[in-house]
């Protein structure tokens, strides 16, 4: 609250942790600065997409008063419409994924396979910067093969790769499968493998033999730094 209070900016804007998109803020300030709404939602499609612009002074009023108006955030203020506000949307047009659940996470990253959803997003003039974390150039070592997939640097993939997305460092040894796979950094998965939409966190260690088979509906998730042996899987 006390930043709040001595900010000197106008406008806060409010969103979540668990949308994609390309959102350009200021183009979203001007639509509700000239809407006069008191608040403004981006949606897209008619879906809404939890972020939103008011004033910082309504604000402060929202968090002092929630108390009495059992108003606990500004979904709450813009979903119940209670209030004497005014709302207003911001239609959003450019690409957008919500990522709200593990198949909807899923979903999307599969999606990013296409190159016109990844143009869509990943857009010249406004890039998207990440940590830096170089590593050497990926090695496809002979007997390899990888079809449709994004493979980050650093990894050393000895097996068959196809619709999946590898993290850096990764290691897939000689024949082993992942198809429709999400295998974050460091993972190592041994000979003789065959997974199928899986999803696993860094650090995990699959055993040699082991057979993983997921659905589009319903992916294998393997927790961070989880060592998967054969004899364990059913």
């Amino acid at each position: 609250m006390v930043f709040f209070e001595r900010s000197r900016q106008e406008y806060a804007v409010i969103t979540n942790c668990f949308t994609v998109s390309q959102i350009d803020y200021e183009d979203m300030l001007e639509s509700h600065i000239a809407s006069g709404a008191d608040v403004t939602e981006a949606v897209s499609n008619g879906q809404p997409l939890r972020s939103y612009i008011l004033k910082r002074s309504l604000l402060i009023e929202l968090l002092k008063n929630y108390r009495q108006t059992q108003v606990f955030s500004v979904e709450d203020c813009v979903r119940r419409k209670k209030s004497s506000y005014k709302f207003g949307v911001y239609e959003y047009e450019g690409y957008c994924a919500v990522i709200d659940s593990i198949d909807s996470y899923f979903k999307a990253s599969m999606d990013l396979l296409e190159p016109e959803n990844r143009n869509a997003l990943f857009l010249p003039e406004r890039p998207i910067y990440t940590k830096v974390k170089d590593e050497p150039p990926t090695r496809y070592m002979k007997g390899s093969s990888v079809k449709r997939a994004l493979v980050a640097n650093g990894s050393t993939i000895r097996g068959t790769v196809i619709d999946s997305i590898i993290s850096r460092a990764v290691v897939i040894k000689e024949n082993t499968k992942a198809d429709h796979c999400i295998i974050m950094q460091k993972c190592t998965i041994e000979e003789n493998c065959d997974l199928a939409y899986v999803i696993a966190d860094k650090n995990v260690f699959i055993e040699a033999g082991t057979v993983l088979k997921g659905t589009a509906e319903e992916p294998i998730v393997l927790r961070k730094g989880e060592r998967i042996l054969k004899e364990e899987v059913r």
